[in-house]
């Protein structure tokens, strides 16, 4: 009988424990031994939601279910599934909405193509009448190494239109700045809006998030602050912890209670009759309820 056991990577690692901004975002997630985040909480101004992720041996993310707090109950909204080529590169994700029946409903898809290990092209789908149609496609352009253009057309009569492209600066391999183009026929490419980055040295090796306010799998580098031309600011706040080096090294241990959050990831006294997390310094996260 052959066993499969997961990959552990060996060495430090950083993950991402909140982003702060304008409307709240990210507040906390929690996290297995291998540093995949299981649990994403985010809240945007009186929205509040949850993620769910499941990962393979290869900790790769293959499944994220999105559940939105709806007067206190967690309420499943959207589902996303990936999967994976030999390489644990993403080539197909999928996105179902969960209907007023019950059950779970395609909605869109997205297929992915590399060169030379690089993403070269995006296609977006959306589930109509039975079957999937094109909608949208991406492309991108690299200069040594970093992903410095995104080009995105929609299928419109059966010819692909430009409508938006993202110019990106890098410096030192650093994301340093974007700049966000529309287009139109009568106008060309046009200024949208443009955001600042900064980023720190710490690689991020395997952490894949829920959602971002961008798209920041692709750099290399930690983004620790990014600013918009328009006045928004979001923070990202990373810890480090060490990966474990062999399986036997693997184990949930808890250090001092660091904070207790309710069910909507806001900070709180221990009660009784209430479902509450007690999150520790060492980001081992407890659910538990005492009932009197």
């Amino acid at each position: 009988m052959i066993i499969l056991l997961p990959i552990v990577t060996i060495g430090q690692n950083y993950r991402l424990d909140s982003i702060t901004g304008s409307n709240g975002l990210l507040e906390f997630s929690i996290y297995d031994n291998y540093g995949n985040s299981i649990e994403d909480y985010y809240n945007f101004s009186t929205i509040n939601w949850k993620y769910e992720n499941n990962y393979d041996l290869n900790n790769n993310k293959t499944e994220s279910i999105l559940f939105e707090n709806n007067l206190g109950l967690w309420q499943e909204y959207m589902r996303f599934n990936f999967t994976y080529d030999i390489n644990n590169k993403l080539i197909i994700s999928y996105q179902d909405n969960w209907g007023s029946g019950g059950s779970w409903q395609p909605s869109t898809k997205n297929t992915y193509s590399y060169t030379n290990n690089y993403l070269t092209l995006s296609e977006y789908y959306t589930w109509t009448n039975g079957q999937w149609d094109t909608t949208q496609k991406s492309e991108y352009n690299y200069t040594n190494g970093n992903q410095t253009q995104v080009l995105y057309s929609n299928w419109v009569n059966g010819t692909w239109v430009p409508i938006q492209k993202n110019e990106r600066v890098f410096l030192n391999n650093n994301i340093s700045t974007e700049t966000y183009f529309s287009y139109t026929v009568a106008t060309g490419w046009s200024i949208s809006f443009s955001a600042d980055f900064y980023c720190n040295n710490n690689l991020i090796n395997n952490t894949i998030y829920g959602i971002s306010m961008a798209d920041l799998s692709q750099f290399s580098n930690q983004v620790t602050e990014m600013v918009y031309s328009f006045g928004d600011t979001y923070n990202y706040h990373y810890s480090n912890y060490n990966i474990p080096t062999n399986i036997e090294s693997i184990s949930i241990t808890k250090d001092r209670l660091f904070k207790i959050v309710d069910i909507l990831g806001k900070n709180t006294k221990a009660f009784k009759n209430k479902p509450l997390f007690y999150i520790y310094d060492d980001g081992t996260v407890e659910k538990r309820i005492v009932i009197e």
